[in-house]
């Protein structure tokens, strides 16, 4: 996610108390030991460790254990808008 603080921001919207936020760069090769101190981290605070969809695709199955990912969702208020705008790109195919 481009702006990490808005995927924090959704999560409060959404009902969650963020004891901790903690972001990486976008495409960041998480190494196993970083991914060890998280969960470490999320246990010590009682709390549930999540990360987005993209990234929990990322991580090896021995990984994912103990992570919630959370899928994001895109709202168009004006879908009709979109539809014109990839129209051209569609069309070229």
């Amino acid at each position: 996610i481009g702006r990490p603080q808005k995927f924090f921001d959704g999560l409060k919207q959404a009902g969650m108390v963020v004891e901790q936020a903690i972001s990486f760069p976008d495409h960041h090769p998480f190494h196993p030991r970083e991914i060890e101190r998280l969960k470490r981290e999320a246990r010590r605070n009682n709390a549930l460790l999540v990360t987005t969809m993209k990234d929990y695709m990322r991580l090896s199955a021995n990984e994912r254990q103990g992570i919630l990912p959370i899928p994001a969702t895109l709202h168009l208020e004006n879908a009709s808008k979109l539809d014109t705008l990839l129209r051209p790109l569609i069309d070229r195919s």
